[in-house]
C-alpha cells in the first residue's frame, strides 16, 4: 500500500463541490482525507456502506461522467485554442497531449479544471521525476528489489527530459511552458492516470484513492447515448464487499500479474507494490 501526497482540506472541499456541480457523484458517506493508514489524503468512509445494488450498479460509490475525464481527446480540444493542427498531431503522436494540457491549464487561473489541478502536488511521486538522491535513498530502503533501478530511472529521466525539451521548443512559447512545466505534466500523468481503451486518462476524485492489492479497479460503462462513464466500486478481487466506518476506499493501480517489472512500477508511481516485496522475502 502507498499514499498520495499531502494536501490541505480546502482544495479537497472545493474539488468535491466542483465534482458534484458538474455531474459527478460520490457516496455521501465518503470523506476526502486524511488517510487513517498514512496521514496523507485518501477516501474514507464515515459510516458503514453495506453491499447494495442500485441503479448505478453494485457497490458503486463514485460516478465520473465523461465531461470530468481528462483524455487525449479532451486535451486536444483544450489545446486547439492555442496550437496548430500540426503541433497537436506531433503531441498526439508522442502521447504528450494530456501532459501538455495539464501543464498549460495549471497556468490558467480561470481554467475549468482549476479545482482539480489545485489538488495535484508540485512534486509528483513518480520515480523518474524524483531528484536522483531522493530516488537513490528510497530505492536503498527497498533492498534487493531496488537494486538495478537506479540505471533504469536515469534512462527514463533522460529520455523524458529530451522529449520535453523538444516540445518546449515547439509549443512552449505559445503556451508559456518550460521544459520543467512539461515534465511535471508528464510525471503527473504517469503517477495518476488509468489506461482505458489503450490510452491514459485522468480520473479526478478516483485518483485520490490509495493503492492496495486486490482492491477495486475502475469500471468503464458505455451509456445508450454513447457517453463513457467511469464507476469507482467497493470490491475485493472482483467481488463486492462492504466498506465499514473508518475504512479507506482503495484502488489497485497495478498487479504483479500484469507483468510490469518492479523498476517500471517505481518509475511510474514512486513505490513498488507490497506483493513484489512479499515475494522477494
Amino acid at each position: 500500500m502507498t499514499s498520495r501526497v499531502r494536501t490541505t482540506v480546502q482544495p479537497l472541499t472545493t474539488l468535491r463541490r466542483w465534482f458534484t456541480d458538474n455531474g459527478g457523484w460520490i457516496h455521501p458517506a465518503l470523506a476526502l482525507g486524511p488517510s487513517p493508514a498514512y496521514g496523507a489524503r485518501g477516501v474514507i468512509s464515515l459510516e458503514d456502506i453495506p453491499v447494495t445494488q442500485s441503479a448505478l450498479g453494485q457497490q458503486v460509490v463514485i460516478l465520473l461522467p465523461e465531461a470530468l475525464q481528462i483524455s487525449a481527446e479532451s486535451a486536444k480540444e483544450c489545446l486547439s485554442k492555442h496550437l496548430s493542427v500540426s503541433a497537436l498531431q506531433a503531441l498526439q503522436d508522442q502521447e504528450w497531449l494530456v501532459p501538455t494540457m495539464l501543464a498549460s491549464e495549471r497556468r490558467n487561473h480561470t481554467s475549468f479544471w482549476r479545482p482539480y489541478l489545485d489538488t495535484l502536488p508540485a512534486r509528483p511521486s513518480t520515480g523518474w521525476f524524483m531528484k536522483p538522491q531522493e530516488s537513490a535513498d528510497t530505492l536503498k530502503r527497498l533492498g534487493s528489489l531496488g537494486q538495478g533501478c537506479k540505471g533504469y530511472l536515469k534512462t527514463e529521466r533522460d529520455r523524458h527530459k529530451k522529449s520535453a525539451q523538444k516540445f518546449a521548443l515547439q509549443v512552449g512559447k505559445m503556451l508559456r511552458l518550460s521544459t520543467e512545466d512539461l515534465l511535471w505534466g508528464l510525471a503527473m500523468m504517469h503517477s495518476r492516470s488509468y489506461m482505458s481503451y489503450g490510452s491514459a486518462k485522468m480520473y479526478p476524485m478516483i485518483d485520490l484513492c490509495n493503492h492496495e492489492q486486490g482492491a477495486a479497479g475502475v469500471e468503464g460503462v458505455k451509456l445508450p447515448n454513447d457517453e463513457r462513464i467511469v464507476r469507482g466500486c467497493v470490491k475485493r478481487h472482483g467481488q463486492p464487499v462492504p466498506l465499514l466506518v473508518g475504512q479507506e476506499l482503495f484502488m489497485d493501480y497495478m498487479s504483479k500479474a500484469s507483468g510490469q517489472p518492479p523498476c517500471s512500477c517505481f518509475s511510474s508511481y514512486g513505490f513498488i507494490p507490497q506483493e513484489y516485496m512479499d515475494d522477494a522475502g
